[in-house]
């Protein structure tokens, strides 16, 4: 079976059992929404809709796309492996990540596709086409043909990025805060809390851990705007901080900690309802994270 053809077999089954528990309201989210709940691309939604309106488990109507009747493991598909593949980008940032973390790739250092391929498991250009994408943001910088160098970065680019994303989130915890309460991912938000909560317990000594949980925190207020250009931009972004925190990572710890307990006081403000509260501490975080930023490229 083909890792495309896995993959949707894999999100199919697990959109069938969110549907069968209720976790998904009918109508439908936008594919938009879905393909960020489930970490796809909206092809592969796309895709699977399609299917289950074949097999007559959703049908289109003028109110949108709804469950015709209640799915059960008839609807699911056998023998799908369950480990879900991950995509190039996803592998690339995976691996500067660890490579800025473990010191393998510095600013200022260079680094070429094929040594990347080698070390990831993928294509020459797999490689070259993703760091395209985040030579965009001024990162990487091509020096010549497939040799590449980790671009330093100076505060009037920290301030630049803060604008960016100050404009993106607040204008995503408005929309979220506008979301039905029967919206699944208020039921999300819960479950993130609760997450939060047991990784402030443990983050003393599993701090480094924290910029998954992050990605989930602002991923899912960002999936309010339904904006797919937001959604490009927001996850460059995201990396650029967290590459950045890890160039100097002498208090990592305490800033993690800072943060861990900003977005617990963002989602009790969101799940009590209080907008301009949730905003405010919102913005705290932001200002917060851009302050460490600076400090980090003052320091080095």
């Amino acid at each position: 079976m083909s890792r495309s053809k896995n993959l949707r077999k894999l999100i199919a089954n697990q959109i069938i059992d969110d549907l069968s528990q209720g976790n998904i309201e009918s109508p439908l989210p936008s594919q938009t929404i879905l393909a960020d709940l489930y970490s796809v691309s909206r092809t592969t939604i796309r895709n699977i809709i399609n299917e289950f309106i074949d097999k007559k488990l959703l049908i289109e109507t003028n109110n949108g796309i709804v469950l015709s009747r209640k799915p059960d493991s008839n609807d699911k598909y056998k023998k799908v492996k369950k480990t879900r593949i991950k995509q190039p980008k996803e592998l690339v940032e995976k691996y500067l990540n660890y490579a800025v973390n473990s010191k393998k790739i510095q600013p200022g250092d260079l680094f070429t596709e094929r040594e990347l391929a080698s070390e990831i498991g993928i294509s020459v250009k797999e490689v070259h086409e993703q760091l395209v994408i985040l030579s965009r943001f001024k990162i990487l910088k091509l020096q010549e043909h497939g040799l590449w160098e980790m671009t330093p970065i100076d505060v009037n680019y920290v301030n630049k990025l803060y604008d960016l994303r100050l404009l993106i989130e607040n204008h995503s915890i408005k929309s979220f805060m506008q979301l039905p309460k029967n919206d699944i991912r208020w039921t999300q938000a819960k479950y993130l809390l609760e997450q939060h909560k047991n990784f402030d317990k443990k983050i003393i000594n599993d701090y480094r851990e924290f910029s998954n949980i992050d990605r989930e925190f602002h991923k899912l207020i960002l999936s309010a705007s339904d904006n797919v250009f937001m959604d490009e931009y927001f996850e460059t972004i995201s990396m650029i901080f967290h590459l950045q925190y890890q160039w100097d990572d002498h208090d990592l710890r305490n800033r993690n900690q800072i943060a861990i307990s900003e977005h617990i006081s963002i989602l009790c403000k969101m799940l009590s309802g209080n907008y301009l509260e949730a905003k405010d501490e919102l913005e705290l975080h932001l200002k917060t994270a851009k302050k460490s930023f600076e400090n980090n490229l003052i320091e080095q």
